[in-house]
């Protein structure tokens, strides 16, 4: 038994350490594109011109939450978001949606820096109370997970201008909304860093990882700040 201890510290204990560590440098070099249009613009260091990329970001908005307390872009800063389409009487895609983004949820319940964001497609009916009734249904948790509801025209605006989603009345009484089943992973920074399908388990398993990649690329972006 004593050697087969020995045994277990010579070889399994290195091999753990060397897989945990190359996870951690997949993530600490990996780095997420950038979604969105973007442009170059001409900038002057220490008297020198350079031209850097300015990136699409997201539009400002507050629309009000489960709990009838405004919520939005100021209580999104410095956070990173996943953020995708709903309405409460759906009964095709969002039922998957919401049970894959509850895994999310789960996963990074304990970190501050995450926020999960659904906006409703149906505002005329999703009130806060109808929101928060789906809310406790679906165990979402109110300091974790935002259900936002507002005026329609806002929100379908945000939707398309912002995270370049369809999000319009399509008139018929049988399929009233046109949504989607992507979510969006958005920085700290407001911009647009993954695509995804949220009905997928496997996505879903994708976005967790982005997740993780993104915030040790926020924390390797602090770093050099403070070295600096």
């Amino acid at each position: 038994m004593k050697k087969l201890s020995i045994l277990f510290l010579i070889i399994v204990i290195p091999v753990i350490i060397i897989v945990s560590y190359y996870k951690f440098a997949k993530n600490y070099y990996t780095k997420l594109p950038i979604y969105g249009p973007k442009e170059a613009i001409q900038l002057a260091v220490n008297g020198k011109p350079i031209i850097d990329t300015l990136y699409h970001t997201t539009g400002n908005f507050s629309f009000t939450d489960q709990t009838g307390s405004p919520y939005g872009t100021e209580e999104l800063s410095d956070k990173i978001y996943v953020v995708n389409f709903f309405f409460t009487e759906c009964k095709s895609i969002c039922i998957n949606m919401t049970k894959e983004l509850g895994r999310v949820q789960q996963t990074f319940i304990n970190n501050p820096l995450v926020q999960l964001v659904s906006l409703t497609v149906d505002p005329e009916t999703d009130t806060p109370e109808k929101l928060k009734e789906y809310a406790e249904i679906n165990h979402i948790l109110p300091n974790r997970w935002k259900l936002l509801t507002g005026p329609k025209d806002s929100i379908y605006s945000v939707s398309e201008k912002s995270y370049f989603i369809t999000a319009n009345d399509q008139g018929g009484p049988e399929h009233k909304f046109i949504h989607t089943d992507q979510c969006l992973l958005i920085d700290n920074k407001q911009r647009i860093r993954g695509i995804y399908n949220a009905t997928d388990s496997k996505e879903i398993n994708r976005l967790m990882e982005d997740m993780r990649t993104l915030i040790v690329e926020i924390a390797n972006d602090s770093l050099k700040v403070y070295t600096h």
